[in-house]
């Protein structure tokens, strides 16, 4: 499959508010209903043409988001180590049938 590049700063947050600042506001902006939905329409338009899609970063790790990244046909989620069982204990408890 092909991979898609990376969408960068589709959230610059931390170029509006200062760094520590950012830390604070980042997980509520990645979480708003317009950026899922830009993550679904990333995800549908991918695979329309055959390329695999994943998340990396710390929102790969947020587990109240794992069932809805399914769904959304999300092929990798990237975590950091701390967060690989947690992650994992998630996906193996969703059933998406």
């Amino acid at each position: 499959m092909k991979q898609l590049q990376p969408i960068n700063n589709s959230v610059p947050v931390e170029k509006v508010i200062p760094d520590n600042m950012a830390q604070l506001f980042l997980p509520l902006y990645l979480k708003h209903p317009a950026v899922l939905k830009l993550i679904r329409y990333v995800a549908e338009s991918g695979h329309k043409y055959g390329c695999t899609v994943g998340i990396c970063g710390e929102l790969g790790a947020e587990t109240d988001l794992t069932e809805e990244f399914l769904k959304m046909g999300i092929d990798e989620l990237s975590v950091s180590p701390s967060f690989l069982l947690t992650v994992r204990k998630k996906i193996r408890e969703i059933d998406l049938s």
